[in-house]
């Protein structure tokens, strides 16, 4: 029944396509039609075969086919931009080849596994280089002062990490996927009766931006940051984890022109350093050092807890030696990174907009895609999937495809799930036994018999 149904949605989109072609032949009567030529394009319907009309023009202009033009399909591409949506839509979420299998059994379209990574190649491709052009013409804007319009709100927050992968080759070597993440802070979810969930929060207005080359990833958001708000009456709140190519002057770049810039240092990256100096010789002195650093912001209060802890190492100086350049790598660590760790209330009167360090519990993504199990990759592969994933994101694939973005809104709902645990919660009546039909008729032969 489906292959039925399936092979009459074939017809009827070669028919349609048909009909079109015949449409835009009038349209094109001052143009020359040279022959008719058959092509077959791959859909999500599977492979759908039609015949248009090849147009040959006058001298110096190109010969073209008005039906492709019409539909926006590119020379020698096969896959239609629906079909190219659904699989990088669903790229992220599995490998290439467990993608080609689900496509084979779910739609009527046979993909192999080499199909799959091209299409990812070459969305990414198409993703990257439209990301770029707008990247230019918003610092045309900027240099030209065109711009209009610009978002102004109180705080803006700009995060970003890198991520090592694995890169294909014959040596065994590490590539960096970088990523920036802008947004205006963090707001609560709420359920569909309009109550806030607890612990759960989303960022407000993000913007994701990846790619291997960092620099490049770093112009892109900052031309966005700076083409769409207006940072006059802005705070600026930067954060990293101050590694290499992530330290504070490389983010400058993005409070040029705000009310206040403030760098901070990643708290998870800090609590994470303190636990692995400490947690063999000192685990109790842990929540003394995280309470000196975060809470109090004191470094008098820091000295003195590394202070007793190095003379409680130093009564064994050989036994103790690992354990004391341990101390010495962490105080030199917060000593070089303390005008990071400032709180927010320092600065005056200022709170946590919230969204910070998302650049880290952000790479779940990007880790699960190309991270593990063996996976190894190429650096215009691991980009070209980091981009899908972006767009999928900041909810603009579609955008970036030329396909029309459809927002689904999802129905209003009077009620919760307190109405489904009501019902459960309600006593249950014991059924009655059922004693059957007790007197009926049978008819037979034109005979009726009581039963």
């Amino acid at each position: 029944m489906s292959a039925f149904f399936v092979s009459l949605a074939r017809q009827a989109i070669s028919l349609a396509l048909t009909q079109l072609d015949d449409e835009l032949a009038q349209e094109k009567s001052q143009n020359l039609i040279h022959q008719k030529k058959q092509r077959t394009i791959l859909t999500a319907f599977g492979e759908i075969s039609y015949v248009r009309r090849y147009y040959r023009t006058p001298a110096g202009k190109e010969n073209f086919f008005a039906l492709d033009r019409f539909l926006g399909f590119e020379g020698r591409q096969r896959v239609t931009p629906l079909l190219k949506y659904l699989v990088a839509k669903a790229s992220p979420g599995m490998t290439n080849r467990h993608e080609a299998e689900v496509f084979s059994l779910l739609t009527p379209v046979t993909l192999s596994h080499q199909a799959v990574n091209q299409i990812v190649h070459v969305t990414g491709a198409q993703i990257k280089a439209q990301k770029e052009s707008e990247a230019v013409q918003a610092q045309d804007a900027i240099e030209t002062s065109q711009l209009t319009k610009r978002r102004q709100v109180p705080y803006l927050v700009v995060t970003g990490d890198a991520l090592l992968f694995k890169e294909c080759g014959n040596l065994v070597r590490h590539g960096s996927l970088h990523r920036v993440t802008v947004h205006e802070g963090s707001q609560k979810l709420l359920k569909r009766d309009g109550q806030p969930v607890k612990q759960r929060k989303e960022l407000i207005n993000a913007k994701t931006f990846s790619g291997t080359d960092r620099e490049a990833v770093f112009w892109q958001a900052d031309m966005y940051l700076h083409a769409h708000y207006d940072l006059r009456e802005t705070v600026v709140i930067t954060n990293s984890d101050n590694g290499s190519g992530y330290t504070a002057d490389k983010f400058e770049r993005f409070g040029s022109g705000a009310k206040q810039w403030i760098h901070q240092l990643d708290h998870f990256h800090v609590r994470r350093k303190l636990e692995e100096r400490l947690s063999q010789s000192h685990p109790e002195l842990i929540q003394k050092l995280l309470r000196a650093v975060f809470r109090d912001y004191s470094w008098k209060d820091v000295e003195l807890v590394l202070t007793t802890i190095d003379s409680q190492l130093s009564t064994d100086p050989s036994g103790n030696y690992l354990a004391r350049a341990e101390i010495n790598k962490l105080a030199e660590y917060l000593n070089r990174n303390w005008s990071s760790l400032e709180p927010l209330w320092w600065n005056g009167k200022l709170h946590n907009p919230g969204g910070l360090g998302t650049s880290e519990s952000g790479h779940r993504r990007y880790s699960y895609r190309l991270k593990g199990h063996g996976k190894y990759w190429s650096a215009q592969g691991a980009e070209a999937q980091a981009l899908i994933i972006d767009c999928d994101k900041n909810n603009n694939l579609e955008y970036y495809l030329g396909l029309p973005q459809v927002a689904l809104k999802r129905d209003k709902w009077s009620y919760d799930g307190k109405f489904i645990l009501k019902l459960l919660r309600q006593p249950q009546r014991l059924s009655e036994p059922h004693v059957g039909v007790t007197v009926g008729k049978v008819e037979f032969n034109g005979k009726r018999y009581m039963v």
